[in-house]
């Protein structure tokens, strides 16, 4: 006869022997699910830097407000322009690489690093991430490529609109300068003749001015002369002496 603990572990295991074993399948059943999940596709990271150069020293106001705007345009907006975006995905179609426009600005990441007191960007990082190696470094290449001359083009636009506004402005300068030469002119023929007059009546008074003093100094001399051979007949002496 079996024993009051064996019966009651016995009746136990018929009592829940069920949910156990649909608990175990269960476990079984979800690592089989993990393990036919396939492996996350690896992402490939490309990556290119634009750096700002050195500007030329501006001769002109005109040269560093040009450089001064050029600099300050530059964005992640201006630098991810839709223009730009879609040269660079209609260049990819002829290279064989399907992308859209706005998958590569999805894709696509712009850092920007400068100086906070100039508020001038020094330094463009273009971070672009893709599913395959080659294809990120070509795509990376081309908008680094396509920022360049987007900034070219744009400071070229900018340099024409001051040189049309200073030609606009060039009339009325030639104007407001021949008006001055010819009032220089008026101006001298007036009062040139009375300027020279004054200029050589002052020059005439500082050479009076220089022999009356020589004159005086003379005098002076002459007087002084004249003491002395006073004194020397009151001493009874010689010059010699």
């Amino acid at each position: 006869m079996p024993s009051p603990i064996l019966t009651r572990y016995l009746l136990a295991l018929n009592r829940y022997k069920w949910p156990a074993l649909a608990t175990g399948l269960g476990v079984l059943g979800l690592s089989a699910v993990v393990a036919m999940q396939p492996p996350p596709a690896p992402v490939y990271r490309a990556e290119g830097t634009l750096v700002l150069n050195a500007p030329v020293v501006a001769l002109t106001t005109t040269g560093t407000e040009v450089q001064q705007r050029g600099q300050g345009i530059i964005s992640e907006q201006f630098l991810l322009a839709d223009v730009l975006l879609e040269q660079v995905s209609q260049e990819l179609v002829r290279q064989g690489i399907e992308m859209a426009p706005e998958a590569l600005r999805e894709a696509t990441t712009v850092k920007l690093e400068g100086t906070e007191e100039e508020n001038q960007v020094q330094q463009v990082t273009v971070v672009f991430k893709g599913s395959n190696s080659e294809q990120s470094q070509v795509i990376a290449n081309l908008l680094v490529e396509g920022m360049v001359e987007l900034s070219r083009a744009a400071n070229r636009s900018r340099l024409r609109a001051i040189i049309t506004a200073l030609d606009e402005r060039l009339p009325d300068a030639e104007l407001a300068l021949r008006q001055a030469e010819q009032a220089l002119e008026a101006y001298d023929r007036i009062e040139g003749p009375a300027i020279q007059a004054a200029l050589d009546g002052s020059l005439l008074g500082a050479i009076q001015g220089g022999q009356q003093q020589q004159r005086q100094n003379q005098l002076t001399l002459a007087g002084l002369e004249s003491q002395i051979q006073s004194l020397q007949g009151q001493l009874g002496l010689t010059p010699g002496e």
